[in-house]
């Protein structure tokens, strides 16, 4: 008895412009229909496999979510010249993935919109916190660039963990600019669900 083997190869998308159907919120899950009578394996075939040789998966899961971990609480001085007045700034970030450079961008622009300080004492553009990466030990840094800032991480609807830091308040510190290391290593790309 001799043997044929046959082989089909398929490549599949979960782009509904290329065809994919009941696609899920999150594009994990998608259905594809095959033109025809789709495949066939012969009653009398022996050693069938279908398997998955190859594929692409991209990260598409939100890191900050909408009322869970989308809020930063900023206390520092507001754009108010020539006598800034303190306040308590809350940033709220959209739902999104994030990388840390695009979430100090997003909590750069919800500090300016909501009137915290941007100008330094030289005239320099200088916002209340930023954060940076520390890449060696893959912790988050915050620079603190006024005295009297601080920032809240103790409320369950921050974004703490993803950056690395405690349930605690830093700061204020008298002296600045300063730079908080976090205690532990940032988590953008943990999810537990």
């Amino acid at each position: 008895m001799s043997f044929v083997p046959e082989e089909i190869s398929l490549i599949v998308s979960s782009d509904p412009a290329a065809g994919a159907i009941n696609v899920s919120q999150d594009g994990s899950q998608f259905e594809i229909q095959l033109d025809g009578e789709g495949i066939k394996i012969p009653k009398d075939a022996i050693n069938v496999n279908v398997s998955v040789e190859e594929s692409t998966v991209w990260w598409v899961i939100p890191n900050i979510i909408e009322g869970v971990n989308d809020t930063f609480y900023v206390f520092g001085d507001d754009d108010t010249l020539p006598a800034p007045v303190p306040k308590l700034f809350t940033v709220v970030i959209p739902q999104g993935l994030y990388d840390l450079a695009g979430l100090n961008q997003a909590l750069q622009a919800g500090l300016e919109a909501l009137g915290a300080r941007t100008i330094g004492a030289g005239g320099e553009p200088l916002s209340l916190i930023s954060l940076t990466a520390d890449d060696a030990t893959q912790k988050v840094r915050i620079r603190f660039n006024y005295t009297n800032s601080y920032v809240d991480f103790a409320p369950n609807n921050t974004m703490r963990d993803i950056l690395g830091y405690n349930n605690i308040q830093y700061g204020p510190y008298p002296a600045a600019p300063l730079s908080i290391l976090a205690p532990n290593t940032a988590a953008f790309n943990q999810v537990s669900k």
